[in-house]
């Protein structure tokens, strides 16, 4: 199965309904993003794992492009 990347499909992030981005992102001023993980892709420790090392490694690719800005 091929991983289905989307935005902000089906959900939107709303003050009235979500606290963590709209509280400690938007309300301080920080870049935030919620990330939703379907549980069959995570429900083995190594699938875990994988998802994981994925999402780290995307976070240093983002890490070092905002450095270089």
């Amino acid at each position: 199965m091929d991983d289905e990347v989307g935005d902000n499909q089906p959900y939107a992030i709303e003050d009235n309904v979500d606290y963590t981005i709209p509280l400690h992102g938007e309300g301080r001023g920080l870049p935030s993003v919620m990330i939703e993980i379907r549980q069959d892709r995570i429900r083995t420790a190594a699938a875990a794992a994988g998802w994981a090392a994925q999402l780290a490694d995307v976070w240093l690719q983002i890490e070092a492009e905002a450095q270089r800005l």
